[in-house]
């Protein structure tokens, strides 16, 4: 096909990450209606050009739609889209193009490497973009030929800008249970060996997901905001070193994903910043220092929740000094109306986490129109389930495929990365 040849400018730079750490946000290519939030809280509009300079990757939300996924952007023109890309790629930052999102369906067949290739090509002669970032969800991550495909189109690319002698990023934001062995990331991490920059699982979204941990002989959850530093850590201890189930990624390849406020997930919101700082200290002792971190998003970053209050750009300040040096947690302005810098922080030796008090009887949720059988006892709260074990919830059976503490935001209906339907 005819390429389009943009006018040498900023934005045909493709900025590098090589030695950096990162603090990527996700940027909303649509408008917010309002109250979209989990807590009915408002995302905030913006351009490019209002996003913080600490934010050294944006991730453009998204490339999507039926047969070869494409982009437009809802808010300027090409030209004027591109030319916000070349000032951010002039302060060498970087904006990738992200592929996918929650509710796309991406769904690329045998025979369409060539043709995904040249309309991502044209999609980074036409604004710049620097990368395509993998963000399946879902049925997505399966569906046609999609494992066997992107892998194959993303290399071209990144081949073809290579003989130009640029680099064209390419990274990867999985939710976090899909990096288990046998996992459906496995194939686009595997076929992508030695392409892929770095990869940003999500740690958040995944309710009572988490991961067994012999040393605390606990199963620490994902939503227990009581071991939070301790998840993050052996979370990712087990991700940059393959143990406890999961698939290696090295850790220079590596960043933790959180949502930037209560309204950006349903669960995964960090309420003690030193939970961060603590995990990350960890890692560097523990020779396992990683790239960064992810964050969705950086309209709710910006946004407010349901009162009406800002968020203030809170993650962007709580962690810039983590990413960018001092490693500084900031003052909470409610506790002290200063604005001068505070002093570094010594590092803090981890502390022992307070374990989350169990009841003494455990809930059963009521089938709600199936009966129970012995085979397939009735699901319940509260209860540790392992591979292999069935429950029936809502008149229908399920078997468990990935290890949980159940709770009544992943019941066996929607959470598709824990049961499976029999």
């Amino acid at each position: 096909m005819a390429l389009i040849k943009s006018g040498a400018d900023n934005a045909t730079s493709m900025p590098s990450l090589e030695g950096k750490k990162i603090m990527m946000g996700f940027w909303h290519n649509w408008a917010s209606d309002g109250h979209d939030g989990y807590q009915q809280g408002t995302s905030k509009a913006m351009t490019l050009l209002d996003i913080p300079e600490a934010y050294n990757v944006v991730a453009v939300s998204f490339m999507k739609g039926e047969g070869i996924p494409t982009f437009k952007p809802y808010n300027a023109t090409d030209e004027e889209f591109r030319r916000q890309i070349a000032v951010l790629n002039s302060q060498g930052r970087v904006v990738l193009i992200s592929l996918g999102g929650a509710d796309a369906h991406i769904e690329l067949k045998a025979g369409d490497e060539q043709a995904f290739a040249d309309e991502l090509i044209r999609l980074v002669e036409t604004y710049g973009f620097d990368g395509l970032d993998i963000d399946l969800e879902q049925s997505a991550i399966i569906a046609a030929d999609n494992k066997t495909v992107l892998p194959a189109a993303l290399k071209m690319v990144k081949d073809y800008y290579k003989a130009q002698g640029k680099h064209f990023i390419i990274s990867m934001a999985p939710e976090f249970p899909y990096l288990r062995e046998g996992g459906n990331y496995l194939a686009y991490i595997n076929a992508l060996e030695g392409y892929y920059d770095f990869i940003a699982p999500q740690f958040y979204n995944q309710g009572g997901d988490g991961i067994w941990v012999d040393e605390k002989n606990a199963w620490i959850t994902q939503n227990n905001d009581a071991m939070k530093e301790d998840f993050l850590f052996y979370m990712t201890q087990s991700i940059v070193t393959g143990t406890r189930g999961y698939v290696k990624i090295p850790a220079n390849k590596f960043a933790i994903g959180l949502p930037s406020s209560n309204d950006a997930a349903a669960t995964g919101y960090v309420v003690d910043p030193t939970a961060v700082y603590n995990a990350f200290a960890r890692l560097d002792a523990a020779n396992l220092t990683i790239k960064g971190l992810m964050t969705w998003s950086i309209n709710w970053d910006n946004g407010q929740d349901k009162a009406g209050k800002a968020y203030n750009w809170e993650f962007c300040n709580r962690y810039t000094g983590l990413i960018h040096g001092g490693s500084v947690l900031p003052v909470d302005p409610e506790e002290e109306e200063t604005t001068d810098p505070v002093d570094p922080v010594d590092p803090v030796e981890p502390v022992e986490p307070v374990e989350p008090e169990t009841p003494d009887e455990t809930p059963v949720v009521p089938d709600e129109g199936g009966s129970s059988d012995e085979e397939y006892p009735a699901w319940e709260l509260g209860h540790q389930y392992m591979p292999g074990d069935k429950c029936t919830y809502k008149g229908a059976h399920y078997v468990c495929i990935n290890s949980n503490l159940s709770n009544a935001g992943w019941t066996p209906d929607i959470c598709f990365t824990l049961w499976q339907a029999v």
